[in-house]
């Protein structure tokens, strides 16, 4: 999103609870590394840690799982890998009973996006915050 230069100082990039992003994961997430994502969904706001289960599609999504998984509502929450480097937004429910979710892969969006966008170069604003897992 655009925002006034006089605004911008106001706008708090940093997730909720975790800290970070601490930069732009461009290299993705392999099976068994551990994710956060923070999930603002009316009451259940939660806090979400997991592991990734790999990546997918050449690299353009990531399946991801947490306890509990994201539910509808939370599609477009961000995740980030266990360095709080963003990897991700939510983008796929299942509906098997899993705690899984599909991930789009956020550094193939923002190099989509920059490409094709028609608004320039797009990119990652790290978080005020330090970044750490939950324990």
């Amino acid at each position: 999103m655009e925002l006034e230069p006089t605004d911008a100082a106001r706008v708090d990039p940093t997730v909720p609870v975790f800290g970070g992003p601490t930069g732009l994961d461009t290299d993705g997430t392999v099976a068994g590394e551990p994710v956060a994502s923070y999930q603002p969904n009316g009451s259940r706001t939660s806090a979400k840690q997991g592991r990734s289960l790999g990546a997918a599609d050449a690299g353009l999504a990531h399946l991801v799982e947490t306890r509990p998984p994201g539910r509808p509502g939370d599609s477009g929450s961000g995740y980030l890998d266990a360095d709080g480097r963003a990897f991700g937004v939510l983008s796929t429910l299942f509906t098997d009973g899993s705690d899984t979710n599909g991930v789009t892969d956020l550094a193939h969006a923002l190099d989509y996006v920059t490409a094709f966008g028609g608004i320039g170069e797009v990119e990652l604003v790290p978080g005020r915050t330090p970044f750490r897992l939950r324990d």
